[in-house]
């Protein structure tokens, strides 16, 4: 990700537990409908949201509460932690949910296209256990 801006934070939701197995996930779904009635910010849980050019910004979401490192204003770096991965918001499972959108809004946003710089140098989507590398 290239350095920006960050323009927007949450960080008091609490991680949820870890569903287990088919009727988890049935209960996952009904908790989710619910939770989409909260909007978007209930769906991302704790995120950050980084200005990363005019119009283009970059979320993160699902993030560990209380584990956020930055705060509106700050400038930050590609390879810069600003977070701990977490399972808060519509998610089943600890994870970090990553996107472009055109507005630092998410409710309003439209999504942007994204390509990763993979280990040769080559862009494109990781394989599965495939680290990101970094140039700091």
């Amino acid at each position: 990700m290239p350095d920006g801006e960050v323009v927007r934070t949450r960080d008091w939701q609490p991680d949820a537990r870890a569903w287990l197995g088919r009727l988890g996930i049935v209960l996952f779904m009904l908790v989710a409908a619910v939770r989409e009635l909260g909007g978007a910010g209930a769906v991302l849980g704790n995120h950050v949201v980084i200005r990363i050019a005019p119009g283009r910004y970059a979320v993160v979401a699902h993030l560990r509460r209380r584990s956020v490192r930055v705060r509106a204003g700050d400038r930050v770096s590609a390879g810069q932690q600003i977070a701990e991965c977490g399972n808060t918001g519509n998610t089943t499972e600890p994870h970090v949910h990553v996107q472009l959108s055109d507005s630092a809004h998410p409710a309003f946003a439209a999504g942007l296209p994204m390509a990763f710089r993979l280990a040769d140098r080559t862009t494109g989507v990781p394989a599965n256990g495939e680290f990101l590398p970094h140039d700091r």
